[in-house]
Order: structure tokens, then sequence, then C-alpha cells
């Protein structure tokens, strides 16, 4: 099995080779009196922050038990199926029976996701202060490179539903994964890894010709590094990726006592 790549040791070079630079490297002092972003590119005005998702919530007992509480919860109250022992429900039979039901059952991988949004928010717009940036943009680099229950078509609505009026100083989000076991079956494509440029409307778009070379220059970093090239899906910030799966992704089970 390939070795896997270190995104947050990694991702630098390819920063740095797209023209930009990390923040950590402009500071005279390792201990900031900021709550800072990691780069810059000075020449666009554009802050970003790298997340790495690499919990796998598929996995976390607290988690799977928080789901199954809720489910049990909707289950009493008649507005979803009823079903017994441990089990897997999609999202999709949970909507049938009751739509609203569904949103409510998504609050535990939303109120996750916003910890995330909220911390870049922050260090973005902390950032933008320090560097004294006029009309600062906001990106969101976001790398699953662990998260297995995160899977696209979720992280795109749960995305849509907390960008929609909060955490105004990210202005796009960039998705990506960068290891084997993240890689996902694409309709009509091979098994491959993701880079999904996301704008959010009525905010003021990353210049696409920066996410471009960033694109070219991580692509690059990692064919170095593995001695190969990589496949991935590119794709823009259309509904395309909605039906992508990870190819060897187990959806939760939740407990229910």
């Amino acid at each position: 099995m390939a070795e896997r790549i270190d995104i947050e040791q990694e991702f630098p070079a390819a920063i740095r080779r797209a023209d930009g630079q990390v923040v950590a490297e402009l500071l005279p002092t390792k201990s900031p009196d900021f709550d800072n972003a990691d780069y810059v590119f000075l020449n666009h005005g554009v802050i970003a922050e790298l997340k790495c998702l690499t919990k796998n919530v598929v996995l976390d007992p607290d988690f799977t038990a928080k789901l199954g509480k809720l489910y049990a919860k909707l289950m009493r109250e008649r507005r979803a199926p009823v079903v017994f022992g441990r089990v897997r429900v999609s999202l999709e039979q949970i909507a049938r029976f009751d739509e609203r039901a569904a949103f409510e059952f998504l609050e535990p991988y939303k109120k996750r996701l916003a910890k995330v949004l909220e911390k870049a928010n922050t260090q973005i717009k902390e950032t933008a202060r320090h560097f004294q940036i006029q009309q600062p943009k906001g990106l969101l680099v976001l790398a699953n490179d662990g998260d297995m229950g995160l899977e696209l078509d979720l992280l795109l609505h749960l995305l849509s539903r907390l960008l929609r009026d909060r955490y105004r100083s990210i202005n796009a989000v960039l998705y990506f994964t960068a290891n084997a076991d993240l890689a996902v079956n694409v309709p009509d494509f091979q098994p491959s890894l993701v880079w999904m440029p996301l704008g959010i409307p009525g905010r003021t778009s990353v210049d696409e010709s920066l996410l471009t070379r960033l694109r070219d220059a991580w692509f690059t970093h990692v064919a170095a590094l593995t001695g190969g090239g990589i496949l991935a899906k590119a794709m823009g910030d259309g509904n395309e990726g909605a039906n992508l799966r990870f190819t060897n992704s187990v959806r939760p089970r939740i407990h229910l006592d």
C-alpha cells in the first residue's frame, strides 16, 4: 500500500508553487497575537485556511450513539420508519416518511461541520485585518482525509445550509481528497480522487485562474511525491458531484437501545 500523503505537511509546497505564501513564514513570531489563517495570496487579496477532516464518524461510538438517540426520538414521534437493533437507515428513507425529520437527523453532522466553518471564518477575518487587505476574499480549503461518513452529497447539502447567510468571511470552498482510501466511484469514470471548487451565491468569487494554478501545483507536487500521476476528477460548483460515493464507504449504523 502506498504511503499516505500528509496533507498539512505537503500542501504548503503547492501554495508556494502557485505564488502564494505561508502565513507562519511571514510573521515575526511563532505565537502571533491573532488567530491566523494558513496561507495568503496577497496579489489576489485571498486568504486561505486549510482544514483536514480526519475523524471517521462511521467508527465514532459517541457520534453513532447520538444518532441512535435522535432516531429513537423520531420513531417515538412517529416521524421515521420503525426499526430494531443495529441497522442502517438512509436519509432518503427518513425523508420519504417525514421531510422535516430528515433535516433534524442531520443536526449532529451540521453542528460538527459548523465548528470547522466558524473557526476558519474567524482565522480568515483576523488574518485579513492583520495584513490590512482591502476587500479580502476567504478560501476554505477543506480536505477530507478520513471522514468516510461525510459523503459528497451530504457535504454539499450542509455547506449550502450553513453558508447561506453565515460565515461571511468565506467566499469559496475548495473540497478535495488526496489519499486512495478516500477515492470515490465516479459515474462513467474510474474510481478517483476529488478536486472541487465551490462558489457561494451572492459572494465575491475567488479568481478562477488562481484556483486552476493551485490545482495544477498540487497535482504536480503529488506526482513528484508518488512517482506517478494523480487520478482525480476535477469538477465545478454545480451538482455533478452529488451522486459520488466513496469506494469503500460504510454508512454509519445507528444503535437503538
